[in-house]
């Protein structure tokens, strides 16, 4: 035995499941309606030549595990730099002034550079040139419940649409992912998005990777005979083995260098709902210039999931309010309200986890927390 090698268990990849492919004209990502089965033609003769949705499951519980994901910027020569939010890896030798890069080398990682991570405050992800990266470790139940395939993805859109459903099903199945049976589909959508050379909001129709959890006697008929028996009796056993939360697999089954052929190459929609971010009072003198930002219809949908977030009348004066604090910038305006979300829903999903220890551990959590109900203020903000 070698320890640190065969010591661990040795997760090795049957294929990749690609999004989209890489345009051999231009070298960069091109956007596909189905998914493609290139690198794993094993597949061809279960989901098909060009499959639209198919079945998967997961050998573990872990979401780290399940979907590695990080912040990632590629050029056509490959990885340039791998991030998480606070830390990163420059892969380039260092030249000129780079945001947030030092000298030393990183710690982990051969020939790579310790460089900060500022998330949207890098200059790099402003610029579109970083973007979330990640890849769903899935197995393909009537193929063989062992053997892993990789659907690697960079898309804002994919990501939401994995994490959302996985966060979920985690949940109601009390902290279990392993054996249970999902649905990933190429869903098309009406992208918004910021165009920043023109200032000008834009949209089209895009096709992005989205998951739905499917119920057991759901999955069971669906699925048919297509399964083994033998495959069948193993993801029985993978749901009812207590939790593995994957720690031992995460570094086998992390992010490679590959720059992924992904399935979407623009930025997150503008219209995402938010939540509130202060209590200040409303300032009712607001002038016609904040007025007509306020009464975007780019921003209307975020508006009014504010206003029924904070319970809160979805007013005039208190649109002028919120816009206000954005120094007249539609796009700003989007991502403050979406910083304030994740820590709404920070604070929802760990009530939610609360529940979940205290309850019977046989019996799923079915409920999530209410909405956190804030003081009554005139402002959206």
């Amino acid at each position: 035995m070698i320890h640190g090698f065969t010591d661990r268990f040795l997760a090795r990849y049957d294929g990749k499941i690609r999004a989209g492919y890489r345009d051999p004209s231009t070298g960069y990502p091109k956007n596909a309606p189905h998914f493609l089965l290139h690198d794993a033609p094993q597949l061809i003769p279960i989901l098909g030549n060009n499959p639209k949705e198919f079945f998967c499951s997961f050998l573990f519980d872990d979401l780290e595990a399940v979907v590695p994901n990080s912040l990632a910027y590629y050029k056509k020569s490959g990885l340039v730099c791998r991030g998480d939010g606070q830390n990163a890896a420059y892969y380039e030798t260092p030249n000129g002034n780079i945001h947030g890069l030092t000298n030393k080398p990183h710690p982990s990682i051969p020939g790579a550079f310790q460089r900060r991570c500022d998330f949207k405050d890098c200059p790099d992800l402003i610029s579109r040139n970083c973007k979330p990266s990640f890849k769903l470790n899935i197995i393909i139940p009537q193929y063989s419940a062992m053997s892993i395939f990789a659907l690697p993805n960079t898309s804002y859109n994919g990501l939401t649409n994995v994490v959302d459903c996985l966060q979920k099903a985690f949940v109601r199945n009390n902290r279990k992912l392993a054996g249970h049976i999902f649905r990933i589909y190429k869903k098309e959508v009406e992208v918004r998005y910021m165009n920043t050379k023109s200032g000008k909001v834009e949209q089209k129709e895009h096709f992005v990777v989205a998951m739905e959890y499917v119920d057991g006697p759901k999955a069971q008929h669906l699925l048919g005979t297509t399964v083994k028996s033998e495959d069948l009796k193993l993801l029985e056993s993978f749901r009812s083995r207590p939790p593995i939360n994957g720690n031992e697999f995460k570094n086998l089954l992390a992010l490679d260098d590959e720059s992924d052929d992904v399935g979407e190459a623009l930025p997150p929609p503008v219209n995402i709902g938010a939540a509130l971010l202060t209590n200040e009072p409303v300032n009712k003198n607001g002038d016609s210039d904040w007025a007509t930002l306020a009464n975007s219809p780019i921003l209307a949908d975020l508006f009014a999931k504010c206003a029924s977030y904070a319970g809160i009348e979805n007013t005039e004066a208190a649109r002028i309010a919120t816009v206000k604090h954005t120094k007249g910038n539609i796009q700003q305006a989007h991502d403050i309200l979406k910083d304030k979300l994740k820590k709404y829903e920070k604070a929802a999903k760990e009530k939610v986890e609360a529940a979940q220890i205290a309850s019977t551990p046989a019996e799923p959590i079915r409920t999530a927390a209410a909405p956190e109900v804030l003081p009554a203020t005139d402002s959206l903000l």
